[in-house]
């Protein structure tokens, strides 16, 4: 592979594995109040 190709192989998968990072870390650190879990869970079996 010459050198152009080594450097768009390094440059995309860097684009590719930044993005994924920062869209892991936005959502594994997001606070929606849509996705709190109840107080009290009824775990009763009628």
């Amino acid at each position: 592979m010459s050198t152009g190709g080594w450097i768009m192989f390094i440059v995309s998968w860097t684009l590719i594995i930044g993005l994924v990072i920062f869209c892991y870390t936005r959502i594994f650190t997001a606070r929606h109040p849509h996705m709190r879990a109840p107080l009290e869970i009824d775990t009763e079996a009628d």
